[in-house]
């Protein structure tokens, strides 16, 4: 069973009762990238000198079912290591944390990814 319909009962009172908000949380465990601390081999001049490396490894993220107001359903997933990558899922299109940074490099162009949203502020105000 996939994970949206195994929500979807859950879903269908939120939006009946045009409630928004958090309402279904899972948790997971996946695959994701961590870090690993070891020593050195060989002895240095700190003490407390750690190597950090990046390696692939099995933990638990966690996934927000959201019913927002302006942008509708959608799910922020979240991983429970570091570097705590997240990953939003708006409208069926996913965009992970390096979305944003790519637009500095351009190498994703901003007409095709997008996402425009509205002000909630009042005109009033």
């Amino acid at each position: 069973m996939k994970k949206e319909d195994y929500v979807r009962p859950y879903y269908e009172p939120m939006k009946r009762r045009r409630r928004y908000g958090v309402y279904f949380i899972f948790k997971s465990m996946e695959q994701g990238s961590s870090f690993r601390s070891s020593a050195p081999q060989f002895p240095s001049e700190a003490p407390d000198y750690r190597i950090l490396r990046r390696q692939r490894s099995r933990f638990t993220h966690y996934y927000f079912y959201i019913r927002d107001e302006v942008l509708g359903p959608m799910v922020v997933c979240v991983s429970s290591f570091l570097p705590f990558q997240t990953t939003y899922y708006l409208n069926g299109h996913h965009f992970i944390w390096w979305w944003v940074p790519s637009f500095r490099r351009k190498t994703v162009p901003p007409s095709r990814y997008a996402v425009t949203i509205p002000s909630t502020r009042s005109s009033t105000a």
